[in-house]
């Protein structure tokens, strides 16, 4: 509903397609879409990708052998399987099978992002990031942002956590705490809010998996020196990440 929205007034869409080797932010500076408000759709959450990342990392091995052999017996009993682990992993769980299967869609939005506001002007660039509650894929992808402009940790978890103050007294949040958990299915209440300790997770485990965020995580992904240089100078901050250390939790 959203994207046609867009469309209708005035708004030109562009789908991230990761079978396709042009870059989105290739295709929004197209002569065509010159000077036109653009807006770009990156799937961060691929459902195929999660589950397959789950069934590989996740599950012991007596659990990869029982969902080996309901996958031939009772499919149903498989997807139950993957959703019990799935909502004991939680918010951290979810956001560390993000970062490890949407690199590639990561680094689009960041070189997307980085295009767009060279092709501004000085004073006249803005971007809007947003998902469906604006605090996971919009979260990890802001972290990222901070990350590499020099943000500390508790600046990037005081920022995440915004979200979990804006939600409280919602009348959609409370309709999801109170609603009847059942098995096999998501636990919406293990994943709503922005708690600290998930993001506190999620930088624990890029570091412990790549070294650091900025540039460990970044360089892996393809957001290099010189892609975060130029992102820096979009924003105005020093080209060097030297100049703000990133704290260690």
């Amino acid at each position: 509903r959203a994207q046609r929205w867009m469309t209708n007034v005035g708004f030109s869409v562009h789908v991230f397609d990761r079978s396709r080797t042009t870059s989105v932010a290739d295709m929004i500076f197209r002569n065509e879409y010159q000077g036109k408000k653009n807006v770009v759709r990156i799937d961060v959450l691929s459902p195929s990708r999660l589950f397959q990342y789950l069934q590989m990392n996740w599950l012991t091995p007596a659990e990869r052998a029982m969902s080996a052999f309901y996958f031939a017996v009772d499919i149903r009993k498989r997807n139950e399987l993957q959703m019990e682990v799935l909502n004991s992993r939680g918010l951290a769980g979810l956001y560390e099978a993000i970062v490890q299967t949407s690199g590639r869609e990561m680094f689009e939005a960041l070189c997307a992002i980085t295009k767009y506001l060279e092709a501004c002007s000085k004073d006249d660039g803005a971007v809007i990031i947003h998902c469906v509650q604006g605090k996971d894929r919009t979260g990890l992808l802001v972290m990222l942002c901070q990350s590499i402009i020099g943000a500390t940790d508790e600046v990037i978890i005081e920022d995440y956590c915004l979200s979990e103050c804006m939600r409280k007294g919602s009348a959609a949040v409370d309709a999801v705490q109170n609603r009847e958990k059942k098995p096999g299915r998501l636990d919406r209440t293990a994943f709503a809010g922005a708690p600290k300790d998930a993001m506190i997770e999620t930088l624990t485990f890029l570091r412990n998996e790549y070294g650091s965020v900025c540039p460990g995580y970044l360089d892996f992904i393809g957001f290099d020196s010189e892609w975060r240089s130029r992102f820096q100078r979009c924003l105005n901050f020093p080209v060097s990440v030297n100049a703000f250390p990133l704290s260690k939790m």
